[in-house]
């Protein structure tokens, strides 16, 4: 068998595992070698190759001490499988949830930076719902009520985009409810998502990680 840099030994002295070509030639510094070696050259120094084994399925895979066989007089790798604990799978579950409602809230973050698309003048604007946004709302609303509905103000309003269009009283109003009624439906979509998060029996149950709460 060829022995490279990289492939696990073990060695007879002391049943240290894994060790490496590279400790090898530590133990002995009079030896030289290439890129490789053949397993054979290295037995009567006490180091022998572990044979790799496939992986066994199982939640809790760990790797045990190497096996050597009798008969083939060779050292084979060892694996030791488990199913996870009820206590693992519970906290398996919370950190899935924890980490899925967390990647939600970025979701949410990028929807109230984009903003709520509003049709006006036969084109699609976005209108940002970040916090100032609808501080800036609830303060159009508050002019709107005080000015009545029989204003003839002109009301000025820039989207996210630049574009500044000005608004008869009724067309302001209209955008503002309809702007915080989507706001309202964009937060309650999250809400649910969370629920169905929260309610979720098993790690495979949550659901999928939407592109968008709009």
């Amino acid at each position: 068998m060829i022995v490279y840099f990289n492939t696990p030994l073990i060695r007879s002295s002391d049943g240290k595992y894994p060790v490496y070509l590279s400790d090898f030639l530590s133990d002995n510094p009079n030896v030289s070698i290439g890129s490789f070696i053949y397993s054979e050259n290295l037995v009567e120094f006490g180091y022998f190759p572990v044979i790799p084994v496939d992986k066994p399925a199982g939640d809790v895979v760990v790797e045990g001490p190497p096996r050597f066989d009798d008969q083939t007089q060779e050292w084979f790798q060892t694996w030791t499988s488990r199913d996870f604990t009820q206590e693992e799978i519970a906290a398996n579950l919370l950190s899935a949830k924890t980490q899925r409602k967390f990647d939600a809230q970025l979701v949410l973050t990028q929807d109230l930076n984009t903003g709520i698309p509003y049709p006006f003048d036969g084109e699609s604007y976005k209108v940002r719902i970040k916090g100032f946004d609808i501080a800036t709302l609830l303060s159009i609303k508050v002019v709107l009520e005080d000015d009545g509905d029989q204003s003839s103000e002109v009301y000025p309003f820039r989207f996210i985009d630049g574009y500044k269009a000005d608004f008869t009283h009724t067309e302001m109003l209209a955008l503002v409810k309809g702007v915080t009624r989507a706001n309202y439906n964009l937060m309650k979509t999250y809400w649910a998502y969370l629920d169905q998060v929260d309610q979720s029996p098993t790690i495979g149950d949550i659901p999928a990680l939407p592109n968008s709460f709009l």
